[in-house]
């Protein structure tokens, strides 16, 4: 069943705090291979700890704007540990990748973003993007395709996902309409091929027979640099 895009149309942007900040200027923390901020972590769990990725309309129906209000309050006081509305905390990721000073996916070419579908051109897609954005999309990533698992139940295929998802991660302002209007469309295209030939992967790589005692290569998509010990880097929020 394919589900309508969402387009949260509140922006959220504070003068200080986690949201409208540069990345690398916030908490960091490793969350497997990936290193980044804080806040992404904690929003995270706070979905993880509810089940939420198998609630029906994640990440496409929006939470109530009082719970959004208070969560991003609480993220920027550093006081956030959960909430009942599911939600509101998708909805603010998405918002607060919507809010960086650079959108994600600003830094690919607009000719890759059009014509990229082949494993290889995705491949290097992805690892021409420099630090932090790639690891705050391969995190993101990780994310979309574990909700994406439990599309029987929660309706959210790769494609339903990036429609709702790939708003945020690129300014498809231009003077021409319709040429914001075709851009905006290819983004969707990139985001979802993106996701497939991840999951792709992962079922190649979980089909490769293992020694005892070796761990499973991991995707082609999250070899990066070696994950690192747990880090946090002070930010002033002031």
């Amino acid at each position: 069943v394919e589900t309508t895009p969402y387009f949260f149309g509140i922006r959220i942007r504070g003068a200080s705090g986690v949201f409208g900040a540069d990345p690398s200027s916030l908490d960091q923390i490793q969350d497997g291979p990936f290193k980044v901020p804080e806040v992404l972590l904690l929003m995270k769990n706070a979905l993880m700890s509810q089940d939420a990725l198998k609630a029906e309309g994640i990440f496409r129906l929006a939470g109530e704007v009082s719970s959004i209000a208070k969560i991003k309050s609480e993220l920027n006081a550093k006081t956030f540990s959960t909430s009942d509305d599911v939600n509101a905390v998708a909805t603010l990721i998405k918002v607060w990748f919507r809010e960086l000073p650079r959108p994600l996916l600003q830094s690919i070419p607009t000719d890759t973003i059009f014509n990229a579908s082949s494993p290889d051109a995705l491949s290097k897609a992805y690892n021409s993007m420099q630090q932090p954005e790639k690891d705050l999309l391969g995190w993101l990533m990780d994310l979309l395709l574990a909700t994406s698992e439990h599309q029987k139940v929660n309706k959210m295929t790769p494609q339903n996902l990036s429609i709702c998802v790939a708003p945020n991660l690129y300014d498809v302002s231009s003077s021409d309409p319709m040429e914001g209007l075709v851009l905006s469309q290819k983004v969707v295209v990139f985001l979802t091929n993106l996701l497939n030939w991840q999951a792709e992967q992962r079922t190649e790589a979980a089909a490769v027979p293992q020694r005892p005692g070796h761990a499973p290569p991991p995707p082609l998509f999250l070899r990066t640099a070696p994950v690192q010990p747990l880090l946090h880097r002070s930010a002033s929020l002031s």
